[in-house]
């Protein structure tokens, strides 16, 4: 890890992959990968996220609640100034954080979504000011049911959605996300363009990328692309996307409720954090690659030797951890001695805000968030930026319809900001019985000119090996734009994935042409919506779902992909009979599936309709894996069967089985298992 004196720009790197606010994935802390079963922070667990308990290590045995107060006070009086009821704000903060989640319209119906998961949680409520979303109670997380694992909602902290309300992306638009990670807003930003757009997802830290890409996977997300680049030099064409969204790096003040050492470290309101603020308090920032030695915010004890608890992300990890910036004493050094920490977050900001204006189109809109209190990190941040912009921007009102928020600043410490900052909004956790966040809303109209903030990208061309059987890059058509030898017409791999999922599962020709297919690696096969581009520079990470993968005993279909095909599946399709099959499923438990059940089509029932037995679904010819086979009778011989089928339990899809005899075996990701076998159930 670097230290404090290291690089900018290796600190702008490692700092633009810091979050500012929001929950993590799924509102737990067990890792479930994608097919690939590579780790991930998501969990379908309930007891151990956003609000879930975490270790209570500190400096002289100081609870954590009394950690929490103590910050509250230090908070209360470093903002009085911009604090509209101090009362309020000081019980709100003190109080647990309720939880919230939303809808997946691409896996459950409303009708579906009132009967199979409402009912399950009677007190939730709906959230006004958003579609779709509900709240619920700290003592009731939302995750480790059913629903929940198979992508029918998603666990969110409720004010960070207002990031993405005010972006308010439009159906078949192209948004970037440039500081993605763990992707909770970018999988609600692909909800909202849907199929006809897509989001680029970018977060320089590629180990948390792995948990956009379980997101996306889980959710049934296939325009979603995600790249590792540092957000502040990301080598993407100017003018290229319609709107973007900068959840910046911050001091995470406004995450008081989810950590009691929040944001100790910003100039705003040091407090004591540089001597006692423990990242234990933090969670499992571990799982990163980021925390101390001992591997867990919470074992290094004291954030001298962690990093510090100061600048959280949304699963309210350290960002000082992250960026590299504390040594073994937790003091500046190098060039910051002279300044905050606040004021290098600052730095940070500007850079990344400076370059998403450069990547909006004219008539764009960019957004510009944090979750935190500080004017130094938010106002101040926007003023600078826009006067130095080469393009004309107009800040527009970021307040939204039914949610509770106050003017942004116009002067702080005796600075007065030249633009119209008080067009920005500060949302207070006494407000909306929420954590504190902030967002601004600018519209670019057009260049004025040349200069560093408007300078084409630079960085080398994509590196990746993949191959699309229709694919455009992003940048077609325009003068200079790289070109991707890679990206040649491949009839084979469109051809298997036809034969696979049409052929043998009968979901319709025109269902499976809205994707893109591309080949990866020589063999396995992704698919992406129709409005997916692959930047023209630099490796591309995730680019749509994984679909088909080699195996030994031939080409395996994913869960996640089938998951997403679900409803379109008609032949080789298992039925469970009952919850705790479903749960033995996710679990990877092997399931005995009655001698003599019906198979209609090749789906397995207990109604006795059928025209062929389990026994003659797990003995046809299993599908040849290998290298891609570029002679299409080849592959159409290659592909009669196996013994792969689609796993269902009443509407909820559940993934890839593999039957043997009138033994059922499931090949759901390992990553999924683990969760559900942690959380003891099945």
């Amino acid at each position: 890890m670097s230290t404090a004196s290291g690089r900018t720009s290796r600190r702008a790197n490692d700092a633009g992959s810091q979050r500012g606010g929001e929950a993590r994935d799924a509102g737990s802390g067990r890792g479930a990968g994608d097919e690939s079963d590579a780790g991930d922070p998501v969990s379908a667990g309930g007891g151990s996220g956003a609000n879930g308990p975490r270790s209570a290590g500190g400096a002289g045995g100081t609870s954590r609640s009394g950690r929490r107060r103590q910050r509250v006070e230090e908070l209360a009086t470093a903002y009085a100034a911009l604090i509209d009821d101090p009362d309020a704000f000081r019980s709100a903060s003190k109080r647990p954080l309720p939880t919230c989640f939303w809808r997946n319209p691409l896996k459950a119906s409303k009708s579906d979504w009132e009967r199979e998961v409402l009912s399950r949680f009677p007190t939730a409520l709906p959230v006004e000011w958003m579609g779709d979303v509900y709240r619920l109670p700290p003592s009731q997380p939302p995750g480790g049911e059913l629903p929940f694992v198979v992508g029918w909602y998603h666990a969110h902290e409720e004010i960070a959605l207002a990031a993405v309300e005010a972006l308010a992306p439009c159906p078949g638009e192209r948004v970037l996300d440039l500081c993605a990670a763990p992707g909770n807003k970018a999988a609600r930003l692909a909800i909202a363009v849907g199929d006809e757009g897509m989001v680029h997802a970018n977060d320089p830290n590629k180990g948390r990328l792995a948990a956009v890409r379980h997101l996306a996977g889980r959710l049934g997300l296939t325009n979603i692309v995600s790249t590792a680049f540092d957000g502040t030099s990301i080598p993407l064409e100017p003018e290229s996307f319609d709107r973007v969204l900068v959840d910046a790096p911050c001091s995470g003040e406004g995450t008081i409720r989810k950590d009691p050492q929040a944001g100790a470290r910003s100039s705003g309101a040091a407090g004591t954090a540089g001597a006692t603020g423990t990242a234990g308090a933090t969670g499992t920032a571990g799982a990163t690659g980021t925390a101390g030695a001992a591997g867990t915010a919470g074992a290094t004890g004291t954030a001298g030797v962690a990093g510090t608890a100061g600048a959280a992300d949304r699963g309210g990890r350290p960002a000082a951890n992250a960026t590299g910036s504390s040594g073994g004493s937790g003091k500046a050094r190098g060039s910051r001695k002279r300044r905050s920490f606040a004021a290098y977050l600052a730095s940070v900001q500007r850079r990344l805000l400076a370059k998403a204006i450069t990547l909006v189109r004219p008539g764009g809109v960019v957004v510009y968030s944090t979750c935190t209190f500080n004017p130094e990190e938010n106002e101040a941040v926007v003023d600078d930026v826009v006067q130095e912009a080469r393009r004309e921007i107009v800040l527009e009102d970021a307040a939204i319809p039914g949610l509770r928020s106050l003017p942004g600043v116009k002067a702080w410490k005796g600075r007065a900001f030249c633009v119209a900052t008080d067009r920005t909004s500060r949302y207070l956790p006494h407000h909306n019985d929420t954590g504190g966040f902030f967002t601004a809303r600018l519209r670019v109209r057009a260049a004025t000119g040349s200069g560093r903030t408007g300078s084409r990208p630079t960085g080398s061309r994509r590196t990746g090996s993949w191959r699309g059987a229709d694919l455009r890059p992003e940048t077609e058509g325009k003068r200079g734009a790289a070109v991707d030898a890679d990206y040649a017409g491949n009839a084979a791999a469109d051809f298997r994935f036809r034969s696979v999922f049409h052929d043998r599962f009968g979901i319709p020709l025109e269902r499976l042409a809205a994707f893109r297919v591309y080949e990866k690696g020589g063999s396995a096969l992704w698919a992406a919506s129709a409005g997916v581009r692959q930047p023209a520079r630099g490796k591309t990470e995730l680019l749509g779902l994984p679909a088909l993968r080699p195996t030994p005993v031939g080409f395996k279909p994913t869960t996640f992909f089938l998951q997403r095909l679900g409803p379109w599946v008609e032949s080789f399709v298992i039925e469970l009979q009952n919850e705790n099959e479903a749960w033995a499923f996710l679990a990877r438990r092997p399931i005995e599936i009655p001698d003599g059940t019906a198979v209609a089509n090749g789906t397995a029932s207990a109604d006795g309709a059928a025209n062929a037995d389990a026994a003659a679904v797990a003995g046809e010819t299993a599908i040849a894996a290998g290298p891609a086979n570029t002679n299409v009778a080849a592959i159409a011989a290659e592909t009669a069967g196996g013994g792969y089928v689609h796993v269902r339990y009443g509407p909820f899809h559940l993934g890839c089985g593999h039957l043997e005899g009138t033994k059922l075996y499931s090949l759901v990701p390992k990553g999924v298992s683990a969760v559900v076998n942690g959380g003891r159930r099945g």
